[in-house]
């Protein structure tokens, strides 16, 4: 039997053209989610890679000779369909984020100079970049979602010199409370419920209503294990 010389396949080049664009932003957002690996990114990688094939299947140019009325309908459809694929994708996979929280402490730092150059209130306490020597390193963000509260929280172990050093940093406005004065969420997250007790929280920040719209930020010690965790809920 005598095979089909695939050099001479002709294509629809609109189709052939619009299905490469699809393969390369799946070839972009695989790229992504290799430097940034969330849930959310593998899916819409995935997601392009699928519609780039499903686009390249309909490419060839007999599919168009049979039905001519397809050329036009099928470039209109591409270009008002990849910005809905697009935002589908990102709504319906943004809630994977609550399911898979933790980031990579490689990616602290870039993370958060973009949080402080747009909420530098909220997070000027939070270190630049994780210490040398840290161990133990929990870094995570829990997006609000549907109207929920969010939750951004770093947590390693480090020297006492370094976490004394933080706590005269914000001494003089720090109020020292304890775990049945406020619920700070990586307390109930991280931390054993025997060690609850032996936990100090530095309060930097507390809402006004709280029972409304509950919402703190601070630090949290654990001087005996040598942990210091920032947090903002």
């Amino acid at each position: 039997m005598k095979k089909k010389n695939k050099a001479n396949k002709q294509y629809h080049k609109p189709t052939y053209v619009f299905s490469i664009l699809i393969f390369t932003a799946a070839a972009v957002a695989f790229v992504h989610w290799a430097v940034r690996p969330r849930p959310s990114h593998l899916g819409i990688a995935l997601v392009l890679l699928v519609s780039g094939w499903n686009v390249y299947r309909k490419a060839p140019l007999e599919i168009y000779q049979k039905d001519p009325k397809k050329n036009s309908k099928s470039v209109r459809g591409y270009l008002y369909g990849l910005p809905i694929l697009l935002w589908i994708t990102v709504v319906f996979l943004s809630p994977l984020e609550l399911v898979f929280p933790s980031h990579m402490p490689w990616e602290y730092k870039w993370e958060m100079k973009a949080m402080k150059e747009d909420f530098s209130a909220r997070y000027y306490y939070f270190p630049d970049e994780i210490p040398k020597g840290a161990t133990d390193v929990v870094w995570k963000q829990y997006p609000g979602y549907l109207q929920g509260k969010a939750f951004k929280y770093l947590m390693f172990s480090a020297e006492d010199t370094y976490i004394q050093g933080e706590l005269e940093k914000y001494a003089g406005d720090a109020t020292p409370l304890t775990y049945e004065q406020v619920s700070v969420y990586p307390l109930f997250q991280e931390v054993a419920p025997e060690r609850w007790e032996e936990i100090k929280i530095y309060l930097l920040y507390k809402g006004e209503n709280p029972e409304e719209y509950p919402s703190a930020m601070g630090i949290m010690v654990d001087e005996e294990q040598g942990m210091i965790c920032y947090f903002f809920e």
